[in-house]
Order: C-alpha cells, then sequence, then structure tokens
C-alpha cells in the first residue's frame, strides 16, 4: 500500500488532471460515428460531417494540445525535481509518452478509417472499391 500511495497520493501536478480531461472533448463525436454505423447512416454526409469534426477536434485537442501540455507538465517537474520522489517523474514522463504515441496511432487509424469508409466504388462492377449492395452477379 505504501507503493501505491507513493505513486499516486502526493500532490503533484494536480492542476494537469483537470487540464488533460479536455482530451475527452473528442469523445462525444466518436460515439455519434459509432451511433451512426449501428443506424445503418454508415457513408452519409452525416457521418462525414461528424468525421471530420471528429477528427479536427481529435487532431488539435488530442495531439496539438496534448504534446504541448506534456511538454508544459514537464517543465513543472523539472522546476521541482529535488522536491519529489525520482520514480514519480520516470512514471509520469513514460506515461506521457506513451499516451501520446498512442494518441498519434490512433489519429492515424482513424484518418484511415475514414478513408476506407468514404472511398468512391470502382466502376466496373469487380474487384475491391466496389461496395455497392445492388451489384449485379455474373
Amino acid at each position: 500500500m505504501t507503493n501505491f500511495n507513493s505513486l499516486f497520493l502526493r500532490p503533484f501536478l494536480q492542476y494537469y488532471g483537470s487540464v488533460f480531461l479536455m482530451f475527452e472533448l473528442s469523445t462525444p463525436f466518436l460515439n455519434i460515428h459509432w451511433f451512426m454505423d449501428k443506424l445503418g447512416m454508415t457513408g452519409t454526409t452525416y457521418q462525414l460531417i461528424n468525421g471530420i469534426i471528429l477528427l479536427l477536434l481529435f487532431l488539435c485537442v488530442r495531439i496539438m494540445f496534448g504534446i504541448y501540455m506534456s511538454y508544459q507538465t514537464y517543465q513543472t517537474a523539472m522546476l521541482v525535481i529535488d522536491q519529489i520522489p525520482w520514480h514519480l517523474i520516470i512514471v509520469y514522463s513514460l506515461a506521457n509518452v506513451v499516451l501520446n504515441s498512442l494518441n498519434i496511432y490512433w489519429f492515424y487509424k482513424m484518418i484511415e478509417s475514414l478513408m476506407k469508409r468514404f472511398k468512391p466504388a470502382k466502376k466496373g462492377g469487380k474487384g475491391k472499391g466496389n461496395t455497392s449492395v445492388n451489384a449485379k452477379r455474373d
């Protein structure tokens, strides 16, 4: 129990906890996107608009703002490095690097998914690009 308390229950970087909650601004748009899939609205103009908003918010909040705030968190920690245990600096620094890397990876996957979803079907009736439900069979 002592290790748990020394890692998480210290008054260290508490300000940044609420700042990083802003990452969740993109979550409602992700949920709307999922619901549109379940309601059979995949590929509609509404889903495209929602997807664009989702991508813009994800880019601005999770990637641009997130990396900037991670840097600010690191700078704040360096100001008081002599007053806190070294393992806290290591844990928070590694967590920030991993989470920012995951956000960049997820952003890439989201773009890839939207590109597949809204790619126009190839003409000719055969091939991978034809997603028409009413395509004629041979």
